[in-house]
């Protein structure tokens, strides 16, 4: 359920821009927001009216993935080292 509600506040059922201004600023926190409006961009082959220009859309969109990878490399790490020390490792 939390899954189906972030899609919506992204914007995957509707444009963000339809949303009232204090759910688009939440919206746009989330990378998903990005991806759907390129995917919208590239589906009606450029008629789209994006957020932001394009070239912007795919910056955010690139900061996102480093962040998050970033982010899932470290605490991967952490969760690893915890796992030695616990003896968890030899499972």
């Amino acid at each position: 359920m939390l899954g189906i509600l972030f899609e919506m506040l992204a914007g995957a059922y509707l444009p963000v821009s339809a949303f009232p201004k204090a759910l688009q600023y939440l919206a746009y926190l989330l990378p998903y927001t990005w991806g759907y409006d390129l995917i919208r961009y590239y589906s009606f082959a450029g008629r789209w009216q994006t957020i932001l220009p394009v070239w912007q859309e795919w910056a955010i969109t690139l900061v996102y993935a480093i962040l998050y990878t970033a982010v899932s490399r470290y605490l991967l790490g952490k969760a690893e080292r915890l796992a030695k020390r616990s003896g968890l490792h030899v499972i």
